[in-house]
């Protein structure tokens, strides 16, 4: 994992992050970092991760996408 990670981490902890009610909350930092690259691989094998498109942009929509998803499933 390198600087992709680092990046999908940090956009994680933005749109994720405890202010949203999102965050990968009072897991250990073990188990956040095993979540945190389950949910890397997730992105990197899905439909968000175009070439076509910049790397933080589709980082991006990704995290915006689970957010919107969390959401709905709160509601």
């Amino acid at each position: 994992m390198g600087y992709s990670f680092f990046l999908f981490t940090k956009l994680h902890d933005v749109i994720l992050g405890k202010s949203s009610g999102l965050a990968l909350g009072e897991l250990t930092y073990d188990l956040q970092y095993e979540e945190l690259i389950s949910m890397y691989n997730a992105y990197d094998t899905s439909k968000f991760n175009n070439p076509k498109f910049g790397e933080y942009e589709c980082m991006l929509d990704y995290l915006i996408s689970i957010k919107e998803d969390r959401l709905i499933n709160l509601q």
